[in-house]
């Protein structure tokens, strides 16, 4: 309810409101994208709001394109797998995350839809070296898969109990 500068991440998002929707139970929710990301260096009011100074936030410059390039490609498949793997996905998402070209969008767009808690995201947000970030998201993105596939095996393993029981129950009658 009332915040302190303690309550507050040091390293944040800038970002644009790109749209307000109005939920059917009367709240509201917005669609906002991330611009850059900041570092607080000094709250300078905090009544009747925060503001602060602050400075970007910007990634370290890494000379092994090649290993960015080789860690964005396993992204993308870790991905795609994910995608199909997950019900409530649309496999449109799996075209969409293909034809994402920065590998800075491709990293942050999917840090910020993976299902990890918020101290795992503000470490994804902190890392300065894209290659680091690069790595944490396919960390999680293969932890989430393993998750995956072990409630897909679960999901045949009872599918295949309830058929045989059937079964069974249709040769008793």
């Amino acid at each position: 309810e009332n915040p302190s500068p303690d309550d507050l991440f040091d390293v944040g998002t800038v970002a644009s409101i790109l749209k307000l929707i109005k939920m059917p139970d009367g709240s509201q929710s917005i669609v906002i994208q991330g611009r850059r990301r900041f570092r607080i260096k000094e709250y300078v009011q905090d009544d009747p709001y925060f503001v602060a100074n602050v400075s970007p936030h910007d990634d370290l410059l890494e000379g092994d394109e090649i290993e960015v390039a080789a860690r964005i490609r396993s992204i993308k498949e870790l991905a795609v797998q994910i995608i199909n793997l997950s019900p409530n996905l649309p496999s449109e998402a799996a075209y969409a995350i293909q034809n994402i070209e920065s590998p800075s969008f491709l990293v942050h767009f999917i840090a910020s839809n993976l299902p990890i808690e918020l101290d795992d995201k503000q470490q994804l947000l902190e890392a300065l070296s894209p290659l680091k970030r690069a790595e944490m998201v396919l960390e999680h993105l293969h932890q989430e898969l393993q998750v995956l596939q072990l409630s897909e095996e679960i999901r045949s393993r009872v599918r295949s109990d309830v058929d045989q029981q059937q079964r069974e129950f249709l040769l008793r009658q």
